[in-house]
């Protein structure tokens, strides 16, 4: 049996190590650990930057969403002021109809047509047009 044992059936003679070309490309390196930990370093250091950033646009949301609250809150309150005024001066103007004298009328026609001015600013009217 060993006789039927031929050494050279296991040899590729396609495959030759002394002909192989050294100008063919390298082959990439594998990076080092030094470089991969340089290269996770600096993602979290991206990463911190990214969460202070998110961290600051968010309170400048939430200052802006205040500053809306007050600005309605601002303009809802002035125009019942200006409703509770105009109301009241129409009462005044009813209880002393005819009975008070001319200087006090004119005060309270003074008094109306500036409460009307205000109102007309509060609805965004320029006051040259009142």
């Amino acid at each position: 049996m060993p006789s039927d044992y031929d050494a050279t059936e296991f040899v590729d003679g396609d495959f030759d190590p002394h002909r192989l070309s050294h100008a063919s490309s390298p082959l990439p390196r594998a990076p080092t650990r030094e470089e991969v930990d340089s290269k996770v370093a600096a993602a979290h250091q991206r990463l911190a930057e990214l969460k202070r950033e998110k961290d600051e646009i968010e309170r400048e949301r939430a200052a802006l969403e205040e500053t809306r609250r007050r600005q309605i809150e601002f303009q809802t309150g002035r125009t019942e002021i200006i409703q509770s005024l105009t109301r009241g001066l129409g009462l005044l103007e009813e209880a002393h109809e005819g009975c008070c004298a001319s200087p006090i009328r004119v005060h309270h026609e003074g008094l109306r047509a500036s409460v009307l001015r205000q109102d007309g600013r509060a609805q965004g009217v320029p006051s040259a047009d009142l």
